[in-house]
């Protein structure tokens, strides 16, 4: 009775303070006056007291806390932080902190150092979708970084899976020239996960040496005599990085474990991009391909890569190489930078088909079930960021302790006769300036020119004229003889 009748004064009390206040309400709307009113007569006592209570923001506050905890069916109490390893019950045990990514606690609560997790960014799951949710990351506050060590352990763990190649078909990991994508290889060589893909040319090297390896062990007379090493295009890096690390390799082994090194060739290399670049706008206009507006602008594109590999930014490095090409592409009309005296592009599908037959395969010793792939996608993403890296150094320490070869067609626009010839010419080797005071010979096969000849002990340049990005494919005799006359150091290429 007396609650009611405390009620029922409160109530009494509100009234008349309601009134008052419509009362004073001058000027007012009657809506707005009756807000003013209800608002002043709101948590009024029996005794026409007002009572603090809880505001507006206040209640919904509240009530949105009480509908989350009703929908998830938590009985949350703030403060209250107990063991997760005790208890799976306690207030955000099923929730992760977003500081140190630990369970138990909520953010706001956290008093851990904060960890950093790196992760694939979005445009690079987009790109391959493999990388979503494949992140391995370590919540163990105590230890928040793996070991190198540790890393190393696993790499090798993965690299002693099954991984059949020949140093040719691993090498062309990735090539400059073709589209094709055929998962996670290139040549016959297998890769069991993105993971398993070199990327750096470190890594690189370490896999062609591994494949060289075994394939002395199959016959143990190839070893001691000498190896070379030849490729094109993307080889400008591999080769080098292979070379480099197998003589480096060879002074931790003894003697008869040793690759014997007798060279490295290579045809129209990507080695130092920098440096690269900034041809392909001089060289098409002294082409007649672009006009001076159009030079001016490839010039500009050119230095924004520059600009980005300075910076390392390798990525987007990658990217402005790219919009230059195209760039270029678009200006000339060219069916081809890699030949600008092709109507249409290198009909590199012939490979494919001929390494692909089950003849050649059994030849090979290949099983039959494995498909020859050019180029990769997946490979290519791997290297990407590898792309715009120089390894010059690496050609600079083999010109020391071994014999160099680099030729290029003179008709390539991508990685030609000036492009190669921009870093030679800053390489830091004792005798550079002998070697491009030297004399250039004029080069013949059966009385015909085939091109030019530049010499200086360990080192020898070639220009191979009618000749492409490929230049087997377009002059496959003036190759062979090249080759040969430079491996057995005879005609002009002798010591």
């Amino acid at each position: 009775m007396a609650s009611n009748k405390d009620d029922g004064g409160g109530q009494d009390a509100a009234e008349r303070i309601k009134a008052a206040a419509m009362s004073a309400a001058k000027g007012l709307s009657r809506a707005q006056a009756e807000r003013a009113a209800a608002a002043a007569a709101r948590n009024v006592n029996a005794y026409g007291q007002k009572e603090e209570g809880p505001s507006r923001w206040q209640e919904r506050k509240e009530a949105k806390r009480q509908m989350y905890l009703m929908s998830t069916e938590k009985q949350v109490r703030l403060g209250e932080r107990k063991d997760p390893k005790n208890s799976t019950s306690v207030v955000g045990a099923a929730s992760q902190c977003q500081k140190c990514f630990q369970t138990g606690h909520w953010t706001y609560e956290c008093k851990n150092e904060r960890v950093y997790i790196s992760r694939p960014s979005r445009t690079q799951q987009l790109k391959n979708p493999k990388l979503r949710m494949k992140v391995e990351v370590s919540y163990d506050l105590d230890t928040p970084e793996i070991k190198n060590e540790e890393k190393d352990e696993k790499r090798e763990k993965k690299s002693k899976r099954k991984h059949k190649s020949d140093s040719e078909s691993g090498a062309s990991s990735v090539t400059e020239s073709s589209d094709d994508s055929s998962g996670e290889r290139t040549g016959f060589s297998i890769a069991t996960s993105p993971e398993e893909i070199p990327r750096n040319q470190y890594d690189v090297a370490k896999h062609l040496l591994r494949a060289i390896h075994k394939f002395y062990d199959l016959d143990m007379s190839y070893r001691d005599r000498p190896l070379y090493l030849t490729g094109e295009s993307y080889a400008g890096k591999y080769l080098p990085a292979l070379g480099y690390y197998m003589i480096k390799k060879n002074a931790l082994l003894p003697r008869g474990k040793r690759v014997n090194l007798g060279g490295v060739a290579i045809g129209n290399g990507l080695t130092d991009p920098e440096v690269q670049v900034k041809t392909h706008a001089i060289n098409a206009y002294n082409l007649a391909l672009i006009n001076g507006k159009q030079r001016a602008h490839l010039e500009r594109l050119q230095m924004e890569c520059v600009g980005y590999i300075r910076r390392g930014k390798w990525h987007e490095a990658s990217v402005a190489r790219n919009r230059v090409l195209n760039n270029l592409t678009s200006m000339s009309g060219l069916a081809t930078l890699y030949d600008f005296r092709r109507q249409s592009p290198y009909p590199n599908a012939v490979l494919d088909l001929f390494l692909n037959d089950i003849e050649v395969k059994r030849a090979l010793g290949v099983k039959e079930s494995l498909v020859y792939a050019r180029c990769s996608d997946v490979v290519g993403f791997a290297l990407h960021e590898d792309v715009m890296k120089s390894v010059r150094y690496m050609v600079e320490y083999l010109v020391k302790n071994t014999r160099v070869l680099l030729y290029q067609g003179q008709c390539d626009l991508r990685d030609g006769v000036p492009s190669t010839l921009a870093w030679v010419e800053k390489m830091k080797w004792g005798p550079i300036h002998e070697f491009l005071n030297a004399e250039r010979k004029i080069w013949r096969v059966d009385g015909n020119l085939a091109g030019y000849v530049q010499k200086w002990e360990s080192l020898s340049h070639v220009v191979v004229l009618n000749a492409g990005h490929l230049v087997p494919t377009d002059q496959p005799l003036h190759s062979q003889v090249m080759i040969q006359d430079w491996i057995l150091e005879r005609g002009l290429f002798a010591a």
